[in-house]
């Protein structure tokens, strides 16, 4: 039962995109949702703009469930170990790219939705950077910063750190 516990939330996840891929959650269907909210926010705005800006958010939406997919994933693939191994981001990175392909040949046959190699890469971005932000490498050590430099620069005390104009 680990692995279920360790897996679930990935799979219901997988779930959600799948669902976010069907005739109700297509650009004409969506449309009508956020259409109101963005003339209710930003009044005497051209249609094109809201069209520009409906887009975007559905392309933002592309990004944000595949960047919350690879931690799901990541989080499986770790199952009830501790610490990062980058075999297990890779997977999950894999396995999101590969979801993410099979999402867009899902919408292929789906009468009012379009597949679309760009939307794929997209996802797949949003779980690179997923992995990005989960990876050792981005602490302090990326940016050149070694633990001890840092725990150096921070334990400084303030009358020290900062210089003191002497009048001579």
């Amino acid at each position: 039962m680990g692995w279920l516990w360790a897996w679930w939330p990935a799979i219901v996840w997988s779930g959600v995109i799948f669902t976010m891929s069907t005739d109700p959650f297509s650009a004409d269907h969506t449309k009508w949702f956020f259409e109101p909210i963005l003339r209710w926010l930003i009044p005497g705005l051209a249609q094109s703009q809201y069209d520009y800006m409906h887009h975007i958010i559905r392309k933002c939406a592309h990004f944000s469930e595949y960047f919350v997919y690879l931690l799901l994933l990541y989080r499986a693939l770790r199952g009830r170990q501790t610490g990062w191994r980058w075999i297990w981001g890779f997977t999950a990175l894999f396995i999101a790219a590969g979801y993410s392909l099979l999402d867009e040949l899902h919408q292929a046959f789906v009468a009012s939705r379009t597949a679309s190699v760009y939307d794929s890469l997209l996802d797949s971005i949003g779980a690179f950077v997923a992995l990005m932000t989960r990876s050792p490498t981005c602490d302090a050590e990326f940016v050149g910063f070694s633990s001890i430099t840092l725990r150096r620069i921070l334990s400084v005390p303030v009358d020290r750190a900062l210089p003191h104009n002497k009048a001579v």
